[in-house]
């Protein structure tokens, strides 16, 4: 066992690296150096907004999550109105983030954002759309002629945009309350992310460090009003429940899992790349009792999983004449020009790609993550490791066979909880002023990006 003065000095030593490396990556962005905002094939544009204005407001909108750190430290108990003040700071984060985009601060931009073509186009597409009653049906042969980010999707951002339509009007209302719906959704992050460490194993206090990393991620504050800022919910319901389905012999956690899996693949086909997280645990929950009944019962939940997306997409086409396949093709086959028209070399992309998924989540949740990895080397092999390599394993190798290139602080941002899972385990066995620390360092961070780097630019 370790003694006191060695604990300790490992946890000065933590602390240590955490200040110097938010220090200079805050030099580096403040004095826009070359690189740390992507490479020349893709980058994030600088900017400049008075850390006058900026400074003081984001420290306003983050005061929820002081107050959450302090209510859940104080009581040691209930944990639910904490999770619910780190989703307030998220979403005063992310509002007082796109306003002081303006001078004066203006909310417009959100409504502005989601009606510019070139952004998103989802609601520009869905207001060419609305009047028809045969959308899904017509889906795949519409595909080709919807706006860039909606060529390779399935229907249901647009569907989501639709209704904002049908409800606010075809006009900026619509933009708007779509927008602001986006940044409510987003500020669940922080919780899913509790949940999904929790059924992860974690402990409660490893999961709500997740939650608190999560809410100060540079993307899930930044990239408002984008759908990506969801997509993290999604991530988290469909790994938290699989793990639980396997792990607790569970039905309904599997067919849980299943309507995640039917959600998430009627949004995006990005997600499904989370099967190699999910076939891996498989693989070692199969090697934990390899007698033919636990396979079976294994198998089983797997089964039951695809029979609930099978059933759910069986309804849209016998109620709409949805074909999901027809839908996938054509996505598939659009995705393949995109690719090929943005020409962005595949050596560079892995690097550049960690770089910016590091980005996305404030760079320093790498110390606490690889202190974990780096603590784990020689010891037992439990399931909790097992679960961080799975974590780890899914980031290099979707990084590795190059599946999406460049921008990944917003397009992987449904694996942030990933990198998260072993920062957070780390995280909780720091003391808590170190805790603390960490995060004011997240904070100070979160906004220099904030002031000096433009996610969204129109």
């Amino acid at each position: 066992m370790e003694d006191s003065s060695s604990v300790t000095s490992l946890g000065s030593l933590r602390v240590l690296l955490t200040v110097l490396a938010a220090a200079a990556l805050a030099l580096c962005v403040a004095a826009h150096t070359k690189g740390c905002n992507g490479p020349y094939y893709w980058y994030w544009p600088w900017r400049s907004i008075s850390p006058w204005r900026l400074f003081p407001a984001m420290v306003l909108a983050s005061l929820p999550f002081w107050v959450a750190q302090y209510a859940y430290h104080r009581q040691n108990q209930g944990v639910v109105g904490a999770l619910l003040l780190l989703a307030v700071s998220t979403l005063l984060l992310e509002l007082v983030a796109i306003g002081m985009q303006s001078d004066p601060f203006n909310l417009a931009r959100i409504w502005q954002i989601i009606i510019h073509p070139q952004t998103t186009g989802y609601f520009n597409d869905a207001l060419n759309l609305y009047q028809r009653d045969d959308l899904l049906q017509a889906y795949p042969s519409l595909l080709p002629y919807f706006h860039l980010h909606s060529h390779n999707k399935a229907p249901g951002l647009i569907l989501f945009y639709l209704k904002a339509i049908q409800w606010f009007g075809p006009d900026a209302t619509a933009a708007l309350a779509g927008g602001l719906l986006i940044g409510v959704l987003a500020a669940l992050a922080g919780p899913a992310v509790y949940l999904c460490f929790r059924a992860f194993g974690a402990s409660r206090d490893a999961a709500f460090c997740g939650a608190g990393c999560m809410t100060l991620s540079t993307g899930l504050v930044l990239l408002f009003p984008e759908f990506d800022q969801i997509y993290p919910l999604l991530t988290c319901g469909l790994l938290g429940t699989w793990v639980l389905a396997l792990h607790r012999d569970n039905l309904l956690y599997a067919l849980t899992c299943g309507v995640f899996l039917s959600l998430a693949t009627f949004m995006t086909y990005n997600l499904l790349v989370l099967g190699l997280f999910m076939a891996g645990y498989f693989i070692y929950r199969a090697q934990q009792d390899r007698s033919r009944r636990s396979l079976l019962k294994l198998a089983g939940h797997a089964g039951l999983v695809l029979l609930t997306v099978a059933g759910f997409y069986l309804v849209l086409w016998w109620s709409a004449g949805y074909d999901p396949l027809a839908t996938f093709a054509a996505a598939h086959q659009n995705e393949k020009i995109i690719l090929q028209a943005l020409n962005r070399p595949y050596l560079q992309t892995i690097f550049y790609n960690l770089l910016d998924y590091a980005l996305g989540m404030n760079w320093i949740v790498l110390i606490p993550a690889l202190c974990f990895m780096a603590g784990k080397i020689g010891k037992a092999r439990d399931e909790e490791f097992v679960l961080v390599l799975l974590c780890l394993a899914q980031v290099l190798v979707v990084s590795v066979l190059g599946l999406f290139r460049g921008e990944t602080a917003r397009l992987w941002l449904f694996m942030y909880p990933l990198l998260l899972f072993p920062a957070a385990l780390e995280l909780a066995t720091w003391s808590l002023p170190a805790r603390s620390l960490f995060f004011a360092f997240m904070l100070l961070l979160l906004i220099i990006i904030c002031q000096n780097m433009a996610f969204i630019n129109i």
